[in-house]
């Protein structure tokens, strides 16, 4: 069955690479019209240039998702411009790496602005859209690490923003339900992202491969295609779950 998502507006946060980048291709392929948000605007517009050059339809939109500000014009931007938002992405976010004694209070603080209250104020601020609509989808990226608490990197305070997440998006799929909204989470395990490449040596790599049942980490794509099916017709009853794709490295 093929997914089709023309006449959909899809929003995706930090998507001028990585996960985003790809899942933001992964959308326009099934036909919808996505808006690429980041902070690094050169790598955003650059994004935008790689699908216009394949004849999808996206754009891009600069924003801060840590700021008031620039999600309530992220958003009053797309409803002025494309009249709808079907599908909210909530993909942005950043690591913290080191043991709980060497973070900072403002470490701490700026992790859970990027990572959780974004997602907060992002989804807060669609919802009245998708609601009004009568059909929504917000998916929301959490990590392994909010159910493990951390990982091989040390990142405890990370692991403490996506666990937020995770029970963030349980409570949305209660509230926004009853519109015929759906909400959902998925846990990407270990990614083949700069993430990986910038922060694990080679040491912890190898140990953290042999941990996975698959033994291989997950692509951007692995990752995308998940978030696919959640957005499709295919995930109509699929509500408060959380999906994850980390080649069996959580095992309960």
């Amino acid at each position: 069955m093929k997914i089709d998502l023309n006449n959909k507006v899809a929003l995706v946060t930090g998507a001028a690479q990585g996960i985003g980048f790809e899942t933001a291709k992964t959308l326009c392929q099934a036909g919808a019209q996505v808006i690429i948000s980041d902070i690094n605007k050169a790598a955003g517009e650059e994004a935008v240039k790689k699908l216009q050059q394949e004849n999808y339809n996206a754009r891009f939109i600069y924003c801060d998702v840590s700021s008031d500000t620039d999600t309530t014009s992220l958003i009053d931007n797309i409803i002025k411009q494309d009249k709808s938002l079907d599908i909210l992405v909530n993909n942005a976010g950043i690591i913290c790496t080191g043991d709980i004694i060497d973070v900072s209070v403002s470490e701490w603080e700026k992790l859970f602005d990027i990572n959780v209250k974004s997602v907060f104020m992002l989804t807060k601020k669609t919802l009245p859209h998708m609601m009004k609509n009568k059909w929504g989808r917000i998916i929301n990226i959490s990590s392994v690490a909010g159910e493990v608490g951390g990982g091989f990197l040390g990142n405890t305070c990370y692991g403490a923003t996506k666990g937020a997440i995770m029970s963030f998006s349980k409570g949305i799929a209660r509230e926004a339900g009853p519109y015929n909204i759906t909400t959902n989470t998925i846990c990407p395990g270990m990614t083949g992202t700069s993430i990986i490449s910038e922060n694990m040596d080679q040491e912890i790599y190898k140990k953290a491969i042999e941990s996975i049942p698959l033994r291989q980490h997950a692509f951007p794509q692995d990752i995308a295609n998940g978030i696919l099916f959640l957005a499709s017709d295919l995930a109509n009853y699929v509500n408060g779950v959380t999906f994850n794709i980390d080649g069996g490295l959580v095992r309960y």
